[in-house]
């Protein structure tokens, strides 16, 4: 096994200080403990630069091409580092990494990292106002919903009523939850 891997030389018994020239005995051995790490760790805003980072133990090391980063199961790039600039919402998603070297465990010539989730936070976007009824008439009941996308969830709004005056448009507050 790997922990074999080291110097060798052999005596014969008795006479230990006749040694044989020194051996080193290489174990070769597919890609183990594969990980992804994801820089910088906790809260990734968008627009900010991500660096993903793959790394494994292995015997002979996992070359630079022989890395590949995967997102929602699709291959994204090859290498062993992945840099996203100005990361975007939609850059979310579960990544992980494969690392492969010309030795082959269990039929395979590669392993994966576990999956890391990529969670890009954003403020409110896209807000928007529907009315329901969208015909309304004196007396009818009518219901206004607030909406917009967000990371984490907008969960409160404010709500504003235009009040005209004769000299401008005034917007007031009337509500928020």
């Amino acid at each position: 096994g790997r922990e074999d891997a080291g110097g060798y030389h052999c005596a014969v018994l008795g006479q230990e200080r006749v040694r044989s020239a020194l051996v080193v005995l290489t174990v070769h051995y597919a890609p183990k403990n594969v990980t992804l790490w994801v820089s910088p760790s906790g809260a990734i805003v968008a627009g900010d630069t991500v660096t993903l980072t793959c790394s494994s133990e292995a015997e002979p090391p996992v070359r630079q091409n022989g890395y590949s980063l995967f997102k929602d199961g699709e291959f994204i790039s090859s290498g062993q580092r992945h840099i996203i600039q100005d990361v975007q919402p939609s850059q979310s998603g579960r990544y992980y990494c494969q690392a492969g070297n010309s030795i082959r465990w269990r039929g395979s010539d590669h392993m994966n990292s576990s999956e890391v989730h990529l969670d890009v936070l954003y403020p409110p976007i896209n807000v928007s106002l529907s009315v329901d009824p969208p015909h309304v008439t004196d007396g009818i009941r009518v219901n206004l919903t607030c909406t917009s996308a967000a990371n984490p969830t907008a969960d409160n709004y404010t709500w504003f009523r235009r009040s005209a005056t004769s000299s401008s448009s005034l917007w007031v507050q009337v509500g928020s939850g």
